[in-house]
């Protein structure tokens, strides 16, 4: 809305005089002493209006003052417009260094204020984030192999890839769709391809990390900066991406893979798992079931029975992130060995 133009101050008309002293002096008659009073009363209202004309100049010099500020009448529409009136008339009386100097101080605040946000959504991200629990999941299960195979290490998040790193893997190879940037090609030894394929010999790792990237394997991967994944290959591109690790591993193997648990969901970048789907994984592996845990997002996460979670959905919280995990070590073992199913 229009604000009113700010007009230009002009003092009042001087107050009438009251009736009876108006009629005196209109028929200009009376005894001399009455006349002396009457004109002595008029110069007395005449000094007490001067008075109040003199009190109220500063007042007018100000409101036109103000008036000429405002470039036509209208007030600042914000706070942040009267700051930057402000500013601009202080760039234009103030010394050159001193605007530098609050210019560049004013920059320095909002970069901080800035930098604040930024930081407080990285914390809230790793609070919420399933990283928190899969992360040192996978830390905590490492026994000292030799020959590791980690799978999706491009987009691994730094905390993970430094943990990794302080581990001295001897043999650390690291599989994706991308190569990677050059910090990663320190930490692993980078091989580009699609997981489906025959890429290693059998028995080539002692373990195998799959943290968060089975349930993207075969689908839409472009919010990574990756094209489709071929997506049409096959029907279950992430249970013919498990078998193929299956045959990676040597005999005494193990596989550490977590995936978004809950209730099925399709989500054309990701699947979230539920029971059955997830069995159908494991499955697929020909693996053992060595342990299986189970993570629910609380506000935190908390461990919790499968069951419990069948209504989960990704993103059901609110946020991006999965409302539950799963953490499965499988094992590979000679083919007699009896298999059961996740539990």
């Amino acid at each position: 809305m229009t604000r009113p133009v700010i007009r230009s101050w002009t003092p009042p008309a001087p107050p009438a005089l009251p009736a009876r002293i108006a009629a005196s002096l209109r028929r200009q008659r009376g005894v001399p002493g009455e006349i002396e009073e009457l004109r002595a009363a008029v110069e007395e209202l005449r000094a007490a209006l001067g008075a109040a004309v003199n009190e109220l100049a500063p007042l007018r010099a100000r409101v036109e003052e103000l008036e000429r500020t405002l470039s036509g009448g209208f007030a600042p529409a914000s706070e942040t417009a009267r700051l930057d009136l402000a500013f601009a008339q202080l760039a234009a009386t103030a010394p050159a260094s001193e605007v530098e100097r609050l210019d560049l101080a004013f920059e320095e605040t909002t970069a901080l204020r800035e930098a604040l946000h930024r930081r407080t959504l990285e914390l809230l991200a790793l609070t919420l984030s399933e990283r928190t629990v899969e992360i040192p999941f996978v830390l905590s299960q490492y026994h000292g192999e030799a020959r590791v195979l980690e799978i999706g290490f491009a987009h691994a998040e730094p905390r993970y890839v430094e943990a990794l790193q302080s581990l001295e893997i001897p043999l650390l190879v690291g599989l994706d769709l991308v190569p990677g940037n050059q910090k990663l090609a320190q930490v692993f030894s980078p091989v580009v391809g699609d997981v489906r394929t025959s890429l290693f010999r059998a028995g080539a790792f002692d373990l195998v990390l799959l943290v968060s990237t089975v349930e993207h394997v075969g689908r839409d991967n472009s919010g990574y900066g990756i094209d489709r994944d071929g997506a049409s290959i096959d029907e279950h591109p992430d249970r013919s991406a498990i078998a193929t690790i299956a045959r990676w591993l040597a005999p005494g193997g193990r596989l550490l893979v977590t995936v978004p648990f809950g209730r099925f969901e399709d989500h054309g970048w990701l699947v979230n798992y539920d029971a059955a789907h997830l069995d159908a994984l494991v499955a697929a592996s020909g693996l053992d079931v060595a342990s299986a845990r189970y993570y629910e997002q609380r506000g935190g996460w908390v461990p919790c029975d499968r069951d419990e979670v069948r209504n989960r959905g990704y993103g059901s919280l609110g946020v991006p992130n999965a409302g539950a995990v799963a953490l499965l070590e499988l094992a590979k073992s000679p083919p007699s060995d009896h298999r059961r199913k996740p539990s």
